[in-house]
């Protein structure tokens, strides 16, 4: 961890600490933690690494102290969420969806070799037990459930992964904390949610869900309305 302090006339004005990964800002009392920050570093010099540790906390300009950014660039995209109706999720509405939008997992089919004749496909099938076309059906797993339900309806939720809580219908998200909030902070390790695919498109519908993006770590986020994905029948897996 390298450790720079910054001062003028003999005050001191900040404190910055950084590794190869993350940036920790200090301003008085405040703490701000970016992570993954220096991955865009572009050198690895020591003072190329000063200087864009210094360029990342300049940029997104969160430090007490520091110039705010124009009212605009926050209000903008926080105004959406003051026009969302304020209706709460019912649990007993669903999602239509087409039986065969889910892929038959279990069934099998083997590959023909390049130079493979009819009669040896034939035969290398019958000997891995395929049927002549190629196909076998394997033994079914058992679903596993994912260890924490939807977090709005409750609705369980089958982990695909079988233990790395990845939602069938559903999405996890993560969060490893950050500044203001000091329930969960820089601590080890993130929290995660899980929410159904229902209550997600439901949230969506209400205008409740931003998509954000940026173009580097070091530029503040863009954010939009996400629209739930309209999916023609030409494009289901």
């Amino acid at each position: 961890m390298i450790k720079v302090t910054i001062t003028q006339n003999g005050e001191l004005l900040d404190t910055i600490e950084f590794d190869a990964d993350n940036v920790i800002a200090s301003a008085g009392g405040l703490r701000v933690v970016f992570r993954d920050a220096m991955q865009d570093c572009p050198a690895n010099g020591l003072w190329h690494r000063v200087t864009h540790a210094a360029g990342t906390v300049a940029g997104r300009r969160y430090l007490r102290g520091a110039d705010k950014p124009h009212d605009a660039v926050i209000d903008g995209p926080l105004s959406i969420l003051d026009e969302a109706p304020d209706l709460p999720p019912d649990h007993r509405d669903d999602i239509e969806q087409d039986p065969g939008a889910r892929a038959d997992n279990d069934l099998y089919h083997l590959d023909r070799d390049p130079d493979e004749t009819d009669e040896e496909y034939r035969e290398r099938c019958k000997m891995l037990g395929c049927d002549e076309s190629g196909h076998i059906r394997l033994p079914r797993r058992r679903p596993v459930a994912c260890l924490v339900p939807c977090i709005i309806c409750g609705r369980p939720l089958e982990d695909d992964s079988a233990g790395n809580n990845q939602p069938v219908r559903g999405l996890a998200f993560q969060c490893g904390g950050h500044w203001p909030s000091a329930v969960f902070d820089a601590a080890p390790g993130w929290l995660e949610i899980n929410i159904c695919e229902p209550c997600l498109q439901r949230a969506a519908g209400r205008q409740l869900v931003l998509h954000g993006d940026r173009a580097s770590r070091s530029l503040p986020a863009i954010y939009k309305l996400w629209q739930w994905p309209k999916r023609s029948k030409d494009h289901l897996p």
